[in-house]
C-alpha cells in the first residue's frame, strides 16, 4: 500500500525498464493489480541483475543514490503526513520510515572509510 502511494504522489520516481513493467507504462497501480507471480518474479530478477551490475564494487554510487532515496522518502512523508490505511481492522500509517536507508548509508561509510578495503 505504502509504494502505491508513493508511486500515485510521485510518479517519477518510478523508473524501471525491465518487460514486465514496460507493459504497464505510466500505471504502477495497474502493475501491483494485475501482474502475477510469474510477472513480479521477472521483474525482482531484472531489477536485481540491474543493481548488482551498477553497484558492484562501487559503494560510493550506491552511497549516493540512497542519499537521494531518502531526498524523495522525505518528500514523499511531508505529503502524506499522518495519514492512515487500514488491512482488515488493522490500521497503518503510510509514513515509510527513513531509518533502513540511514542504516546503509551508515554501513557503507564504514565500509568506504576502512583501510581494509581497496575501492
Amino acid at each position: 500500500m505504502k509504494f502505491i502511494k508513493l508511486y500515485e504522489l510521485l510518479p517519477e520516481t518510478y523508473s524501471c525498464e525491465c518487460p514486465i513493467c514496460e507493459r504497464y507504462k505510466d500505471s504502477y497501480i495497474d502493475l501491483v493489480e494485475e501482474a502475477g507471480y510469474v510477472d513480479f518474479s521477472v521483474h525482482y530478477i531484472y531489477w536485481k541483475n540491474k543493481e548488482v551490475k551498477t553497484y558492484a564494487n562501487k559503494p560510493n554510487i550506491l552511497l549516493k543514490d540512497l542519499e537521494n532515496a531518502k531526498v524523495v522518502i522525505n518528500d514523499y512523508n511531508d505529503r502524506v503526513g499522518e495519514e492512515y490505511f487500514f488491512i482488515e481492522d488493522n490500521r497503518y500509517k503510510y509514513l515509510i520510515s527513513p531509518s533502513y536507508l540511514d542504516k546503509w548509508s551508515k554501513v557503507l561509510r564504514t565500509f568506504s572509510q576502512s583501510d581494509s578495503t581497496s575501492l
